[in-house]
């Protein structure tokens, strides 16, 4: 899902300009920083200290989850995988992590 904000001229028209989400990747493929932008300003974006490369992100699974700071990016698979939440968790083929007691109810 996109986000859309309006804005309005001086002739009170309004404008309704869509806005996208981007993970900003560093050179590891971790994600240091999402962001709103527009899709067609995001190439001109200058990248924080460390990040090399933007992905667009979606709130709606596309791309496994929605990016958040800390997790990787799997080109090969075009998905973010989430962050480890345990050492002796595992990642399972499906790319979700799964405790060594076994898969959660």
């Amino acid at each position: 899902m996109d986000y859309a904000r309006t804005i309005y001229t001086k002739e009170n028209r309004s404008l309704v300009i869509i806005m996208n989400y981007f993970a900003e990747l560093n050179s590891e493929n971790k994600v240091i920083n999402v962001i709103v932008c527009d899709s067609s300003l995001i190439d001109s974006t200058p990248h924080s200290d460390g990040g090399v490369s933007w992905v667009e992100t979606f709130k709606d699974g596309t791309r496994n989850v929605y990016a958040g700071i800390g997790m990787t990016y799997d080109s090969s698979k075009d998905k973010f995988i989430e962050i480890q939440p345990y050492p002796s968790w595992t990642l399972q083929e499906d790319d979700t992590w799964q405790s060594p007691v076994g898969p959660t109810p």
